[in-house]
């Protein structure tokens, strides 16, 4: 997909899985983990995880994961930080990681 510089574009989403366990939960988010690192590029990340209670029932917590590699150069951590707030404001409920 292209986007144009001032411009926050969906590259990957995905249908909730039909069983949400918190096992599944956490092999999607290793498999998503593994494409991201790979990619050396800033990412915004919304994620539904699922995790199991104290008391046992399922939760799921939609979480916030913003990625900025150390290789990124500072104009780009620049743009993607003040566009990360944007996205917090923007989404209520997610947790911030």
């Amino acid at each position: 997909m292209t986007c144009g510089e001032k411009e926050i574009c969906v590259e990957n989403s995905q249908c909730p899985h039909p069983d949400k366990t918190p096992e599944t939960s956490e092999r999607i988010f290793d498999e998503m983990k593994e494409a991201i690192l790979k990619l050396n590029e800033p990412r915004y990340i919304l994620f539904d995880f699922s995790y199991t209670r104290n008391s046992g029932g399922f939760k799921d917590v939609p979480i916030y994961i913003f990625w900025c590699p150390d290789c990124t150069g500072i104009k780009q951590k620049m743009k993607y930080a003040s566009s990360s707030e944007y996205l917090k404001k923007a989404f209520s409920g997610i947790q911030h990681f």
